[in-house]
């Protein structure tokens, strides 16, 4: 069973999320910012993140950056999803992105997608 940790400031998408995927078999932590998610993925090795990118204290660019950058986590893949445009750049940070609002059927199916 893959280990996921959505990090949403918003909790009750964060809730929403979580039941969805634990619905489906998934075992599901959740943080409510950046940097708690931060630790989150260095104590739970998930097998997936999926975060908000407007969030306080770090937000869901910056938190793709810093996991990338760890040697313990560069490998975990990051579904970033948001109601704003991302800005484009030059360095790969995540590996799907998801545009709020969003059916929770094209999750599951992104999620199945970027574990497979």
């Amino acid at each position: 069973m893959a280990r996921i940790l959505v990090i949403d400031d918003e909790l009750a998408i964060a809730d929403l999320i979580a039941q969805t995927l634990r619905d489906e078999g998934y075992s599901v932590d959740i943080a409510t910012d950046g940097r708690y998610g931060l630790e989150l993925v260095a104590q739970k090795q998930p097998d997936l993140v999926i975060s908000d990118v407007m969030m306080p204290q770090i937000n869901g660019l910056e938190l793709c950056r810093r996991i990338r950058r760890a040697p313990a986590t560069q490998a975990v893949p990051v579904i970033l999803m948001s109601a704003a445009p991302v800005p484009k750049t030059d360095e790969p940070l995540c590996s799907a992105f998801l545009a709020k609002p969003f059916d929770l059927l094209r999750l599951i199916d992104l999620v199945e997608t970027v574990l497979a």
